[in-house]
């Protein structure tokens, strides 16, 4: 900000913030706070890519607890996968997705932040951070083989090609990085074993945390699953460890059914990809598994009041 001619105390203090805010590796600002942040940033910068900028220095030691626990792990692969399960328990509208399986490998980022408006910003500055971290995790001798954004192209791609090195789409279903699947082998320096079972205690009560607000987190599971494949509640119950009865009734217990949850997150992701991406409908349908485009066009009606293509238009 300074670089760019920004005043930055006055820049947090418009939108109620301090540079202590942002200097606790675990503590969480609200996601519509952090939108307001970054849209002064922009303001004030002139640069509708500051969030591009503005993640370029975070790395993976800046995760905190996260980035504790990644660091304990034998193989990038395994780091990744202990990333992925410690960042999808944080509350929040963040959600990652390691997808393994295929050549090349996904680490995809994708938003799950009711009232979101626009999260361009938020993909933006993901991929970054995930670019990085996993170039902490390889080496410098790294390179994706192509990065994905689920938001249209910008006037000018120039920023985005400057920093990956790598070709860059846009109006995908999804934000990710891809990468040869054999980085996933490479092992990572060992640590104290001290180190090891302090992190262990850590993450313990991490997880007993993370399960006090069940909705959020279920919200948050069923993002993740509609990513690779259609979402149950027996999935969601097995991710959470427990009984698909027992999630049922602790939802019934918090005021919400698995049902509106499941019901509430595919509206989201709907709007999501109809206000930010020209993706065709259809794609949009098959996304979220729906049998067909009637069909997800009849349940958008319903969920909002117009349909994909009233939607669009109005708030493109």
């Amino acid at each position: 900000m300074t670089e760019l001619g920004a005043d930055v105390d006055a820049t947090f203090g418009a939108v109620g913030l301090t540079r202590a805010d942002l200097a606790d590796p675990e503590g969480l600002i609200p996601y519509a706070q952090l939108e307001r942040l970054l849209i002064e940033c922009e303001q004030r910068t002139g640069c509708d890519h500051f969030a591009l900028l503005m993640s370029q220095d975070v790395r993976l030691d800046d995760f905190g607890l996260t980035g504790r626990v990644v660091r304990c792990a034998a193989t990038v692969g395994d780091g990744l996968s202990a990333l992925v399960r410690l960042y999808n328990l944080r509350r929040g509208g963040g959600l990652l997705h390691l997808v393994s399986s295929e050549n090349p490998a996904q680490l995809v980022f994708s938003m799950a932040a009711p009232g979101t408006l626009d999260t361009h910003r938020y993909q933006m500055g993901a991929m970054v951070i995930v670019f990085n971290v996993l170039r902490d995790l390889c080496g410098h001798d790294w390179q994706p083989s192509e990065v994905r954004f689920a938001f249209r192209s910008p006037h000018n791609v120039q920023p985005f090609l400057r920093f990956f090195r790598t070709p860059v789409h846009f109006d995908a279903v999804e934000s990710a990085v891809l990468f040869h699947r054999e980085w996933l082998d490479r092992r990572l320096p060992p640590v104290d074993q001290a180190f090891r079972l302090a992190v262990a205690d850590e993450e313990r009560r991490a997880h007993r945390q993370a399960y006090e607000d069940l909705p959020g987190l279920v919200r948050d599971m069923i993002r993740k699953q509609l990513s690779y494949g259609p979402c149950s509640s027996i999935r969601v119950a097995a991710a959470l460890s427990m009984h698909r009865r027992t999630l049922h009734r602790r939802l019934v217990e918090s005021g919400e059914t698995f049902r509106e949850v499941k019901r509430a997150v595919e509206c989201e992701i709907a709007q999501q990809l109809l206000r930010e991406t020209d993706l065709p409908v259809q794609r949009i349908a098959d996304f979220l598994h729906f049998s067909s485009t009637a069909n997800f066009a009849t349940a958008f009606l319903q969920w909002t009041g117009n349909t994909p293509t009233e939607y669009r238009a109005k708030e493109s």
